[in-house]
Formats: C-alpha cells, sequence, structure tokens
C-alpha cells in the first residue's frame, strides 16, 4: 500500500464575478490558485494561513462540495475529480468533514439518533435496529452516552454539538477526515476536550486529517505536516517541527511571532505586517505577498516565485531566501 493517501495537485477554485443586466463575467476570484500537497495514511496535515486566504476552499472542493476549476485530487490512486456521481457517492464513504459552526452543521428538526444514522440509510447499511446500535455506539466512543439518541441539537452546548458532528463523520470508519476549524467556536477549555478527542480517535482508527484552522498552537499539536497558505497560494510547507523551529518565508514568520507565549517573561518580538490582505479579485502582480513583505526586493513585484526545496521535505515560495 502507498504511504500517500490523497495527493493534491495544482488545485485551482477561481470563482466568476458577474455584473451588469446580462450578469456577464467581469473577473475571476481566485480563491485557491495552483496548490499541491499530500496527506499519508494515519497522519495529519495542517493549513494555517489568515481569514480569506482559500483555506476552507481547499477543503470543500477536495470532497467536491465545490467543484475546482483546475488541478487533480488524488485519493488512493484515483482522481475524485473524475468520479462519476455513483463513484463519488461510493467515495464519500472514505472522505468525510467536520464543519465548522457546530450549531448550523447539525439540521434542528432531526434528534440526534437521527443525525448520527443518517449515513448508514444514504449508504444502504444494516438494518433499522442494527443502526440505531451503531449510533449510540460512536456516541459512546465520543463522550456522549446512548440516551442522547432522542434528544435534540438544542439540547445541547456547543462542544456537545460538535462531538455530534464528529460522530456522524466517523460512523463510516473513513480514512480521511477534513477538519474545518473544529474546534474555532468553542471555548477554550472545550476547545482541549475536542481536540484531545480527535487524537484519540486517530489513534484507535488510524485515519488521516485534513486539519484546517487559523490557530497555530492547535496546528502544532496535531499535525505532522503543515502547510502555510496566502491569498490562495502556497507560501510554505513541510514538517511541523521544521516549520516551527526554522520557518523561512517571511510570512510564517510574521504568524508564528503572532502565538501568544504562555510564558509572560518571554521577549519575542511580534513582527507587525504593513498594509491588508490584497483582493483575490485584482492579486498584486509576482509573489502576492511582496505588498506586505519586509524583506521584498523589486523582482518580487516581478517574478511568481515557485516552491523550493530548503530542507528534506520543506519546500519554500520566496524569491529572496
Amino acid at each position: 500500500m502507498s504511504a500517500e493517501l490523497l495527493q493534491v495537485n495544482g488545485l485551482k477554485k477561481h470563482f466568476p464575478v458577474r455584473a451588469g443586466i446580462l450578469s456577464s463575467v467581469v473577473g475571476q476570484v481566485l480563491a485557491v490558485d495552483d496548490i499541491s500537497f499530500t496527506i499519508e495514511h494515519g497522519q495529519t496535515m495542517g493549513l494555517v494561513g489568515e481569514s480569506g486566504c482559500g483555506k476552507t476552499t481547499t477543503g470543500r472542493c477536495i470532497l467536491r462540495l465545490i467543484e475546482p476549476t483546475a488541478g487533480s485530487v488524488e485519493f488512493e490512486g484515483e482522481d475524485i475529480l473524475r468520479a462519476t456521481p455513483a463513484r463519488m457517492r461510493e467515495l464519500r464513504k472514505e472522505v468525510q468533514i467536520v464543519f465548522q459552526d457546530p450549531y448550523a452543521s447539525l439540521n434542528p428538526r432531526m434528534t440526534i439518533g437521527a443525525i448520527v444514522s443518517e449515513p448508514f440509510y444514504v449508504h444502504n447499511i444494516g438494518r433499522k435496529k442494527e443502526r440505531v446500535e451503531m449510533a449510540g455506539y460512536w456516541l459512546e466512543k465520543v463522550g456522549l452516552g446512548a440516551d442522547s439518541l432522542n434528544r435534540y441539537p438544542h439540547e445541547f452546548s456547543g462542544g456537545q454539538r460538535q462531538r455530534i458532528g464528529i460522530a456522524r463523520a466517523i460512523t463510516l470508519n473513513p480514512k480521511l477526515v477534513i477538519c474545518d476549524e473544529p474546534v474555532s467556536a468553542l471555548d477554550v477549555s472545550i476547545q482541549a476536550q475536542v481536540i484531545n478527542l480527535l487524537m484519540d480517535l486517530q489513534g484507535d482508527t488510524g485515519m488521516a486529517y485534513l486539519l484546517i484552522s487559523h490557530d497555530l498552537s492547535v496546528i502544532q499539536h496535531m499535525c505532522q505536516n503543515v502547510g502555510v497558505m496566502y491569498l490562495g497560494k502556497m507560501a510554505e510547507i513541510g514538517p511541523a517541527t521544521t516549520i516551527y523551529s526554522n520557518p523561512v518565508h517571511p510570512y510564517t514568520e510574521a504568524l508564528l511571532s503572532a502565538t501568544p507565549e504562555p510564558d509572560p517573561s518571554s521577549k519575542s518580538k511580534r513582527i507587525r505586517l504593513k498594509g491588508d490582505v490584497p483582493s483575490a479579485i485584482d492579486p498584486p502582480s509576482g509573489c502576492v505577498f511582496h505588498t506586505r513583505c519586509p524583506i521584498s526586493v523589486q523582482d518580487c513585484s516581478r517574478v511568481v516565485p515557485k516552491l523550493t526545496q530548503r530542507s528534506p521535505g520543506h519546500f519554500v515560495a520566496c524569491l529572496v531566501r
């Protein structure tokens, strides 16, 4: 079996901008613009970056909840983007998603038992009694009792709802789960519980995660590899230990410098970037980061940097470094 579970190559997603009476296309939002990465079996890959950099769009393109504009997404050697609707339905048993908002991702009119057992009905797995038993089993696995089956989402806290969302995602024993900011809407104490739950489930089942987050401490705690995105492009990608101990791209440095230090005596220097994130409708020429980069040179505004290897598995898109 190949070590690579998922391989994303040259993924792009451009949203058309329409205007006028005829809704003519007048531009494109370059939400994801030519990114590539791989995820190995049982590993966790993290995607970080500022809001609007394309992290969530990337995750949804992998599942084809949004149809990509170009590129390929190979799951165990099969290109998901070429799969027929019937085949895609089968593949979704292997690739699932945990959404960011635990309040919006659960149907308020369905019981918890109906929500968690819904994948069994969709894929025609088991009989009614077996489906209920399996739903109760997975609720137990995520720390909620089987007595939750007949209750409704409004009866649960945000952390409990996210556990329900996780249970729904893993009922079919997927090989890959896309976690789209799974703890950002939760209190800090509850965040730790959900993070530990995800790690325990990974240890029990061997599934892989694509963890999308803007919380660098969560990424560091959970991930073996990290990709840093800026304005739809990959700025730096590599092993988490390398990225955190020796960041090369100036954007990565700035992100890491903004991470709060638990030690009040720490004298780490905060790198403050100038200006705002440019519009994805009209991104800067050359390196998209050059308008805010503290070390940019003249070539940065003309030449698009390519990801080049700086150490084993560590790639950086920067002309200066």
